[in-house]
């Protein structure tokens, strides 16, 4: 309503002025055709509700249900889920810069091949994780993830190789806590059992050795049949 009100009184002396000062009669030519749409203008909003001029569009109400059915981010039941998934598999952690030294204390990919061949076999999912200097002791140049996911046949999620820098060890034992998961490894980590007690319990860390070219392991034979270093 204010606004017609503005333009009335505007128009209004627009007219007066060009009426009134010859000289200023083309303001009646703005003037008056102004006058008459603020009067259509004042009419509708006294008699026809507010469909005159909407300025801005009222913002759309939001009901108890809309806000109901919004939909939510559910952290617990993502974290429900992450669980589920860890339940649903038997996890382990091969420590791969180790296990590689397996045959002949000599770093050679064969020795992870068998391994996870023979978890596999044992119903364990695996997560091979290594130093950052893996790749220049098996190939003599740097291996990233991409590197020993197709070395070692596993999806690129499943490897890790730790920034320069840093040993694997820490990763290792707290990828294993957070899976719930064995180590397959030789090392005892000694140095490590203040802050990772388990690797002290029977049985969380799985061992392994090769005699004759057969490989063997603390989880006992293979279910089929024995695996021999060509």
């Amino acid at each position: 309503m204010k606004t017609p009100l503005i333009l009335f009184a505007v128009s209004m002396f627009l007219s007066a002025f060009g009426y009134f000062i010859p000289v200023w009669s083309d303001a009646l030519l703005l003037g008056v055709p102004c006058a008459v749409a603020s009067l259509w203008l004042i009419w509708r909003a006294c008699f026809g509700g507010n469909a005159y001029l909407v300025d801005e569009p009222k913002p759309k109400r939001v009901t108890k249900r809309g806000q109901r059915s919004k939909p939510r981010v559910d952290l617990n039941h993502i974290q429900a889920s992450a669980e589920a998934e860890i339940g649903a598999r038997k996890w382990v952690i091969v420590d791969g810069s180790n296990v590689m030294h397996w045959i002949n204390n000599e770093p050679n990919i064969k020795p992870l091949l068998d391994v996870l061949e023979r978890l596999e076999h044992h119903g364990y999912t695996a997560g091979v994780m290594f130093d950052a200097s893996a790749g220049h002791q098996l190939q003599g140049k740097y291996g990233h993830d991409g590197t020993f996911s197709q070395l070692l046949g596993l999806p690129l999620d499943r490897i890790m190789v730790v920034p320069n820098g840093t040993v694997a060890d820490r990763y290792i034992l707290k990828a294993a806590r957070d899976f719930r998961a064995k180590i397959v490894t030789n090392d005892r980590y000694r140095d490590w059992a203040d802050n990772f007690p388990e690797v002290n319990e029977r049985g969380f860390l799985i061992t392994g050795w090769y005699r004759d070219g057969a490989l063997f392991t603390s989880l006992g034979p293979k279910p089929n049949r024995s695996m021999r270093v060509r």
